[in-house]
């Protein structure tokens, strides 16, 4: 099945930036090769920013590109403002003391040491100001730090960081013998000492509990001298970076110009200052980020997202969010089509770690659209590595997860495997567990999977996908192979080690079970990335379960039974289960939605004359197309289409009827058609081919009395 077969290939983009200092905009190469930054006319900035003076030394601040956001072939305006000033090179300075840093002093093996510990730390390098080592048999580290540095931290903030880090690195350094460690403010001279095994117990102990511990145990006291910096303490100037604004406008088309001769007795104004000449536009949206990128959303090219990068502080947790927006021609506006959190961490996370994802944009399947493929990773003491994938479909103007896409409401299980973590508090194993959770049934991609929690091989425990409606399955493909790509936890993270984790053995048999109580024993079948069964006949269900089995009943009537080992220890799981619906799905480059009335794709499917799809151009439309998805591949010959819109109050004669058309297969092969200016239902053949999607391209068209709006009532395959 060619819509079962993921199709993997990068889209392969050069960019063109827009440079703001620390913030860039990138504009695809695949979105419009010409496309080029180029500065703001003073015409625009006047209508962008009316009644505002712009002085010449800040129109650097302003940035521009023209490009065509939605493959009508009109380009629209994205500008973009920089509200901060353009940073001078300056060499570098320390903030707070000016005085350069010490240079480490000491024998070998306590250079040594001091190289260790500051490695450690680099992540609060700005703030180390010195770092000592005194004594023989046992060792006290000093450690000399400033808060003047830029972002401004706590003291006891950053004492309690640098403590949880040197605690997690204290029991590989037993051969150093450090007995105490001493934090020195370099800034107020405040002295604050705490002993090593207390650190090593701040760090393992749970989250909850540290910052307790850390306040009972870190006292100030003054047992150390240390003289203060004789440098003048300089206070550096805050900064406060603010975001980006953007700014997308359309031009408005502006009247032919009437010819005028001038006349010979005018007087002349050759003194008089020249008003700014320009196009005129019109303001679709406003937005503001940290970072923009322009991204094609589908294959052609033709339709541009807005990626807005913006990065939160909440408190001590800060987040990253990713927003994707469309232009909307029809309505004048821009639509939020998806919001992603790619990054997340602080101590408000969750249980201490880090969280982000990386996503890429990748065409899977037969429609013409790029699916949005989020990897998700976590990061903790105990763990760092990739947690699971989400796949996002586009779908009716807006980006869906895949089950949601695919019409399933929720997956449950009998049991899941959780023992995921050799050390972590509960909300640590929670994620991890993301691991094995059933909803890596419906992700899209074999190698995320459900592991059931019973030994051996899972027999017995079953998943049941609940859809949100009641629908009607041809059958299901259900993949069930070893995963290649992801190692799983189960190998490498149980515990006890490796050695004593379970095996994971796919499954032989499963029985499935309808909402009608139909039961269909399948055996699985060995080197195949799916096994398809199809149901004698088509079923109406509203869930699937499916259970694995150590007994199974061939068609023949022979039972067949698996021989398990004695006291086995493995896992059973799932890799991937697709229900195949007996459905037509439609697709669209485009479609219009003008409040509650819209002409979306599927209206060419539901066989009623009162709907209709309607492509979302300002134009006639030419170029756009509607394409219908068969559930298998089969033979065709023929396709039924009712032209032109239908809807109750409109007649046919007022909006346009497609005249010319190309029809392309799956298989590559297309062919052009004329269809007759009549609503009545008309049959257009072709040779047999085999194929799993027809798309109709609109090449021509029947013009309507009143406005530009293309629609087709119908386009239903065979006769």
């Amino acid at each position: 099945m060619k819509h079962l077969r993921h199709k993997f290939f990068w889209l392969c983009s050069l960019g063109l930036v827009l440079l703001f200092g620390g913030s860039h905009a990138v504009i695809a190469q695949d979105a419009d090769s010409s496309s080029a930054q180029t500065p703001v006319p003073a015409a625009i900035l006047a209508q962008l920013f009316p009644g505002q003076t712009i002085t010449p030394d800040q129109i650097p601040q302003y940035r521009s590109i023209q490009i065509d956001l939605n493959g009508d072939k009109q380009k629209e305006w994205v500008v973009v403002y920089n509200p901060n000033p353009t940073a001078k090179k300056e060499a570098p300075k320390r903030k707070g003391c000016l005085c350069p840093k010490p240079t480490p002093q000491g024998d070998a093996k306590t250079l040594a040491m001091i190289k260790q510990v500051t490695e450690a730390l680099s992540k609060h390098e700005d703030y180390l100001y010195q770092i000592k080592i005194e004594g023989k048999k046992r060792k006290t580290l000093h450690l000399w730090y400033q808060l003047q540095t830029k972002p401004p931290i706590k003291e006891t903030d950053l004492s309690f960081q640098m403590v949880r880090t040197l605690g997690s690195k204290l029991g590989r350094w037993k051969r150093w013998n450090l007995n105490d460690i001493v934090f020195v403010n370099v800034d107020n001279n405040n002295t604050y000492k705490i002993n090593a095994w207390r650190i090593k117990k701040i760090a393992s102990a749970p989250p909850r509990k540290r910052q307790s511990f850390f306040d009972r145990w870190y006292k100030q006291t003054g047992e150390t001298d240390i003289p203060l910096c004789p440098c003048p303490k300089v206070k550096p100037k805050r900064i406060a970076h603010k975001p980006l604004e953007i700014i997308v406008a359309a031009e408005i088309p502006s009247p032919p110009a009437a010819k005028t001769e001038p006349k010979p007795d005018a007087p002349k104004e050759d003194d008089a200052p020249a008003a700014p000449t320009g196009p005129k536009i019109e303001v679709i949206g406003r937005l503001q980020a940290d970072n923009i990128e322009l991204r094609p959303l589908n294959s052609e090219g033709s339709l541009i997202a807005l990626q807005c990068e913006n990065n939160l502080k909440l408190g001590t947790m800060r987040k990253q969010e990713q927003s994707f927006h469309t232009y909307d021609p029809i309505n004048k506006k821009l639509n939020n089509i998806l919001t992603l959190t790619t990054s997340k961490e602080g101590e408000e996370s969750d249980a201490a770690g880090r969280q982000w994802a990386q996503f890429r944009f990748q065409n899977m399947d037969a429609d013409a659209w790029l699916e949005l493929i989020v990897d998700h990773y976590y990061e903790t003491p105990n763990f760092n590595g990739l947690l699971g994938r989400t796949m996002y479909k586009f779908h009716n103007g807006t980006y869906q997860p895949l089950n949601q896409a695919r019409g399933i409401l929720s997956i449950t299980t009998s049991s899941t495997w959780d023992r995921v973590a050799p050390k972590g508090n509960d909300a640590e194993k929670a994620r991890l567990a993301m691991r094995s959770r059933p909803q890596n049934l419906a992700d899209g991609f074999r190698d995320t999977i459900w592991v059931a929690n019973k030994s051996p091989r899972g027999i017995g425990e079953w998943v049941r996908l609940q859809f949100i409606k009641s629908r009607r399955l041809l059958g299901v493909a259900i993949s069930a192979q070893i995963p290649s790509q992801l190692k799983h936890v189960a190998d490498e993270y149980f515990p006890g080690g490796e050695q004593s984790a379970p095996r994971l053995v796919p499954p032989s048999y499963l029985r499935i079970t309808t909402a009608e109580s139909a039961r269909y024993e399948i055996a699985l079948q060995d080197g195949r990335p799916y096994t398809f069964f199809r149901f004698p006949n088509p079923v109406d269900t509203s869930f699937l379960r499916i259970e694995i089995l150590q007994e199974y009943r061939d068609p023949q009537g022979r039972t067949q039974r698996l021989t398990l080992p004695e006291k086995e220890n493995s896992l059973g799981f799932l890799g991937e289960v697709v229900p195949v619906f007996d459905e037509v799905l439609y697709t669209a480059s485009s479609f219009q939605s003008q409040g509650a009335e819209t002409y979306e794709p599927q209206n060419a499917g539901d066989s009623r004359d009162i709907t209709a799809w309607g492509e979302g151009r300002l134009d006639d439309g030419i170029g756009e197309w509607l394409q219908f998805l068969l559930p298998m591949p089969q033979e065709l010959n023929a396709v039924s289409i009712t032209n032109g819109c239908r809807r109750p109050g409109e007649r046919y004669i007022l909006n346009n009827r497609v005249k010319q058309a190309r029809l392309t297969f799956s298989d590559g092969s297309s062919q052009t058609v004329t269809l007759k200016d009549t609503d009545a239902k008309q049959v257009v053949t072709f040779r047999n081919v085999k194929t799993s999607s027809v798309r109709l391209s609109i090449l021509s068209v029947y013009k309507g009395k009143l406005g530009h709006l293309t629609c087709l009532t119908e386009f239903l395959p065979g006769r």
